[in-house]
């Protein structure tokens, strides 16, 4: 079969089509994908050696408030529709899959013009504006949690990445730190998701100064640039996690669907922290999903203070410490499973 994934915006829209086409081309489909033309975007898909169709939009007409990025943007979007029609008409696709967010709707208007069928994931427990549209116009949706807020569909949970095993020597290595953590050193990794959080980078600063949390070592994505002090190494952007979570003894982050579908399907403990501006509240409906029926995780806003955040740091990792020994586990963080990528093709082959 021949399918357009459509996705874009941030890794949490990416990330979940990229592990849904991998199965698809693993099961001899032809798979093209769509993108905006965000820079993060374009390095999101190369990461992954993907080479997508790039509309000439970086975002959504109703995210901007001044006239003139309005007109700039509304114009993106009807360039984007007719370039998508000639891509359709080109490929003939059997179906699509929408991913949500900006880069969506011309993919959107385009299949209902041409009725070629149609499906859009939502990966938040709050439906975007474009799940909300192709909802009313019943296009089958597909929900990366039990509930969703605003839109009736059919539960499949998020694609997730494949990640490659390493064991925690080897994860060490790719990261250059094999000769800096302690073999009794329990490894927090803190990440505020693909757009990255100056503030979780301020807080890790922040708390480590208050206290010395006694066998442990941070990793810090989404930094400036690359450095390492004291207990602490701090990386700009990686795409490639599997180093990362080949060593995460407890994960520190924003509530991103991807993200906690990611960290949850590995079995890492983790402080989530819901990023306050998201729309809808969505990042903070997010995080109660994930923590329903789960003991390793809890939530901490800025309001619940520093002393809070050390104390729930502290009760995760005394569990973690309890639960596993590192020196004789390969990599936990690793997942051969994808059943969400099935539960969403069993729904698409539902309606074709």
């Amino acid at each position: 079969m021949k399918i357009i994934l459509v996705a874009g915006g941030t890794g949490g829209h990416i990330t979940p089509a990229i592990a849904f086409g991998d199965s698809r081309k693993k099961a001899g489909d032809r798979v093209c994908y769509v993108c905006g033309s965000r820079s993060i975007e374009k390095s999101i898909y190369e990461s992954h050696h993907v080479h997508p169709l790039i509309l000439p939009i970086e975002g959504s007409p109703l995210g901007k408030r001044t006239f003139k990025s309005v007109v700039e943007r509304s114009w993106g979007m009807i360039k984007s529709i007719v370039i998508m029609y000639e891509k359709i008409n080109k490929i003939k696709p059997d179906c699509m899959v929408l991913f949500g967010g900006y880069i969506s709707f011309p993919a959107l208007v385009v299949s209902k013009i041409m009725k070629i069928p149609v499906f859009i994931h939502e990966q938040n427990v709050v439906a975007g504006k474009v799940a909300r549209i192709a909802s009313i116009w019943k296009v089958p949706v597909a929900m990366g949690w039990r509930k969703c807020r605003g839109i009736t569909g059919t539960y499949t949970g998020i694609p997730v990445r494949d990640f490659r095993k390493l064991s925690r020597e080897s994860a060490l290595n790719e990261l250059g730190l094999i000769d800096k953590v302690d073999s009794e050193d329990r490894i927090i990794v803190v990440f505020g998701g693909s757009l990255g959080s100056s503030s979780l980078i301020d807080l890790v600063t922040i708390t480590l100064s208050m206290v010395e949390f006694a066998r442990c070592f941070f990793i810090v994505l989404g930094a400036d640039k690359d450095r390492l002090d004291d207990k602490v190494a701090y990386f700009s952007s990686r795409w490639d996690m599997s180093p990362i979570y080949g060593v995460a003894d407890m994960v520190i982050c924003r509530s991103g669907g991807a993200t906690l579908a990611e960290i949850g399907k590995l079995g890492i403990p983790a402080v989530v922290i819901p990023w306050e501006k998201a729309s809808d509240g969505h990042q903070y409906e997010n995080a109660l999903s994930f923590l329903d029926d789960r003991e390793s995780g809890r939530i901490w806003s800025p309001e619940m203070g520093v002393s809070k955040l050390i104390k729930v740091i502290d009760e995760l990792e005394n569990g973690a410490f309890r639960k596993s020994d590192r020196k004789d586990s390969g990599l936990k963080n690793s997942t051969d499973d994808d059943d969400a990528a099935s539960a969403l093709w069993r729904l698409i082959l539902s309606h074709i």
